[in-house]
């Protein structure tokens, strides 16, 4: 299992459906927002099936020219470089909504290396919770 982290806008008021659905597919989670930039940090499989889930729940959604979902990984050869696919959107729109926010880069940074970093397997033995995906 890889740890992914996501930052999303859905500018329709979807925004809460969206998480619903995300947590439903996604049941072990993490969730964060610091200015306004909601982080959820999640665990599974592969990039590719999580492009797929995702892709498959975004396509319910009536999506506007400034929505953004922007998924974060690292690769296990290179476990410090973060890396980003926009699955939806351009990067501007999500640089720009940071600007807007005032989110720091390096608090932007901790925050995705925290959830990148963040042991499911342990939290799920501290609390007793059942294997999700």
């Amino acid at each position: 299992m890889n740890n992914y982290v996501m930052i999303y806008r859905l500018s329709d008021g979807d925004t809460e459906q969206f998480k619903h659905d995300l947590e439903e597919t996604f049941n072990e989670n993490l969730q964060e927002e610091s200015e306004n930039i909601r982080y959820f940090g999640f665990t599974a499989r592969e990039q590719p099936e999580v492009e797929d889930k995702v892709g498959n729940i975004i396509h319910r959604y009536g999506l506007s020219e400034d929505d953004y979902v922007a998924l974060y990984y690292t690769r296990p050869e290179q476990p410090d470089q973060i890396m980003r696919h926009m699955i939806v959107g351009h990067d501007t729109y999500l640089s720009d909504h940071m600007e807007e926010e005032k989110a720091g880069k390096e608090e932007h940074t901790d925050r995705l290396s925290r959830l990148l970093n963040y042991d499911f397997i342990k939290a799920r033995t501290r609390t007793g919770a059942k294997a999700g995906n």
